[in-house]
Formats: structure tokens, C-alpha cells, sequence
């Protein structure tokens, strides 16, 4: 497996610490900033009790360069909002 996400990888798994438990959950995303600018989300799921989950497709990762990621979420009660914004480098196929 590599040590280097690549656009275009498929089943690369994404894991943003909430810091918090997110099992009452009723919503759970991943947004994104593409290096371009587009922005859209992920549908996550919930790994071990505090983390957002994403497994990507082929087309998933579209771009090179920096991509802006963090946990969108609503929660039973009310409550939402999202987590602290991260930065994820994706490469080029030839890029080193």
C-alpha cells in the first residue's frame, strides 16, 4: 500500500478525528475543497465511535494537489456543525 494518496486511487480510506463521540449521529459528511475550488461532500460513516469514514471510488480524488476536508455532522437533539479543516496532499500519477 502506498504511503501516498494518488489521484485516482480507489479504496483509499479517509479518517477525520471528530475529537468527540459521533454515535448519535443523525448526518454524517466529509466536505471537501478540491485545489480548483469545488466543494462538495462525501457521505461518512462512523469508525470506532469518533472518527468520520470514507472509502474512495475512482473518480473520488479528481484532482491534484491540496485538498480542504472536514467532518460535517448532526447529531440527535439538534445539534450541528463541523469539525477543524485538514489538509490532504494528492499527487499526480507521475509526481514524486
Amino acid at each position: 500500500m502506498p504511503n501516498k494518496v494518488i489521484k485516482g486511487d480507489k479504496g483509499t480510506v479517509i479518517l477525520l478525528d471528530a475529537g468527540t463521540s459521533l454515535t448519535t449521529q443523525s448526518k454524517l459528511e466529509i466536505h471537501y475543497k478540491k485545489p480548483s475550488g469545488v466543494t462538495g461532500e462525501w457521505a461518512a460513516t462512523v469508525y470506532a465511535s469518533d472518527f468520520a469514514k470514507f472509502t474512495t471510488a475512482s473518480d473520488s480524488l479528481d484532482e491534484a494537489g491540496v485538498w480542504t476536508l472536514y467532518i460535517y455532522t448532526e447529531l440527535a437533539g439538534g445539534w450541528e456543525g463541523r469539525g477543524e479543516a485538514v489538509g490532504m496532499k494528492v499527487y499526480d500519477e507521475w509526481e514524486s
